[in-house]
């Protein structure tokens, strides 16, 4: 079975949640009740869009790296930006690599 690297940003705060229950789309704020995830290459934009979505101030937030079969993921129009399949909860095991976003800015700075 075929899987990606996608990234989910989420506050800070919600770690030891996840830590427990993994993404779960019971937490989701949109019309969709899903997980969404990004490319590594939209990261600066994912980042951007939850800081200015959700209220939260750059250091509340944190990027989780998950490998996830391809099968649970849904393409956007934009490719690199995926929602997870509607209703499907991502547990911590998929949970790679978190990166802050002051990490991130400079990683994306220094290119």
């Amino acid at each position: 079975m075929k899987k990606r690297l996608v990234w989910h940003v989420t506050n800070i705060g919600n770690l030891r949640s996840i830590e427990r229950e993994g993404l779960s789309w019971r937490y989701a704020r949109g019309a969709t009740p899903c997980v969404w995830f990004a490319a590594y290459g939209m990261l600066p934009w994912a980042f951007g869009h939850v800081r200015y979505n959700h209220g939260w101030y750059d250091n509340d937030l944190l990027g989780l790296q998950l490998c996830v079969p391809a099968d649970l993921l849904i393409a956007t129009s934009s490719r690199s930006i995926y929602k997870g399949v509607v209703k499907e909860d991502y547990p911590w095991s998929m949970v790679r690599d978190s990166l802050s976003y002051i990490r991130m800015a400079s990683k994306h700075r220094d290119k």
